[in-house]
């Protein structure tokens, strides 16, 4: 029997708050500087050397603000999540987690926490698992743990 670990802990990567709130607007404001650096050559004022950054300087934005919306801030005990926007939190007891999922070729990993009922932020809780050096397309640590905390609560 899996006996999870009763005090309070962050299960959740420490870049989240700087990957949901200055990463977009880094990443916005780079972008940006590079559109223009390329815009000051008159040479490179061409529609494709254009049509290229700006569709660039789109999809990286887009990613960035998809991601940051998204992600939350996660900590764990041995019978709830402790799930935060960093503007408000709520409490979801481990037996609503009906999966865990996550993409193993994006890094940050991105994790998916599915809920069998909606919560205050949905019925999908997303976040950044700890980063891991060299661990190419194996799956984290924390998502093993996640599925044996949720099954250890489905006998209670």
């Amino acid at each position: 029997m899996y006996n999870p670990p009763v005090e309070l802990r962050r299960i959740s990567s420490r870049l989240t708050f700087v990957t949901k709130f200055l990463s977009p607007v880094f990443t916005l404001f780079v972008l940006w500087r590079m559109v223009g650096f390329g815009i000051d050559f008159p040479f490179k004022r061409e529609l494709p050397f254009l049509g290229f950054f700006l569709i660039f300087l789109a999809a990286a934005v887009g990613y960035n603000i998809w991601t940051a919306i998204r992600i939350k801030s996660v900590q764990a005990d041995a019978n709830n999540l402790y799930v935060s926007n960093y503007f408000k939190e709520t409490i979801i007891p481990l037996r609503h987690i009906d999966k865990v999922t996550e993409v193993v070729w994006l890094e940050p990993r991105v994790v998916t926490i599915h809920l069998k009922g909606v919560s205050e932020f949905g019925q999908k809780i997303a976040f950044l698992a700890p980063y891991r050096m060299f661990a190419f397309y194996s799956e984290s640590p924390i998502v093993a743990e996640l599925k044996m905390m949720a099954m250890s609560k489905y006998g209670n």
